[in-house]
């Protein structure tokens, strides 16, 4: 009934903040599947891909706030670390303020500002360790692909890797029209 009530728009609004909703909640159940089921670290999961999408389909304020959401969320995963919850919410936010527009014809905008989030991140990262826990760049590059650096600056590019690649389905999921409809 209030479908019917109010003007079409309304009922676009509900299915893109519903499709928006269940992709932060599959997001979310994958995230702890992947830290449950695997050694790999939490800096891995690639938190920038819903603020992505939201600045891409809808707006940037959108993204700012589900950069906030996605960052409490994935950050209660793994008991609330500062370094990750810093880690995700600058990731998140470089990358979705990154993001102009959607009418401008630029399918690469998706993987630059993913690469725009890895080195974002990879600067808060280095930047809150040597605050938090004393950074030793030695034993980081000992480490090599085993550190947290390199699983953040990873994460970004597979966020906007995997946001380029799955655009068709969230096209379809939000109900926004691609660049060949328009």
């Amino acid at each position: 009934a209030y479908l019917r009530r109010g003007a079409a728009s309304h009922g676009r609004l509900l299915r893109t903040q519903v499709g928006l909703t269940a992709l932060a909640v599959s997001f979310v159940l994958l995230g702890k599947a992947l830290l449950l089921l695997t050694p790999l670290s939490a800096q891995l999961l690639p938190i920038a891909l819903i603020p992505l999408w939201a600045s891409r389909y809808l707006s940037r304020r959108t993204a700012m706030l589900m950069s906030g959401v996605m960052t409490l969320l994935c950050a209660s995963l793994v008991a609330y670390d500062p370094i990750v919850i810093i880690t995700y919410f600058a990731s998140c936010v470089a990358g979705s303020g990154y993001v102009r527009e959607r009418r401008r014809k630029q399918g690469s905008v998706l993987l630059l500002a993913g690469a725009v989030a890895g080195v974002a991140g990879l600067g808060v990262y280095l930047a809150t360790k040597e605050l938090f826990d004393s950074l030793s760049l030695g034993d980081e590059l000992h480490a090599g692909l085993q550190t947290g650096a390199t699983a953040v600056f990873a994460s970004g590019l597979a966020a906007g890797l995997l946001a380029w690649l799955l655009q068709p389905l969230v096209t379809r999921l939000l109900g926004v029209l691609s660049q060949g409809q328009l």
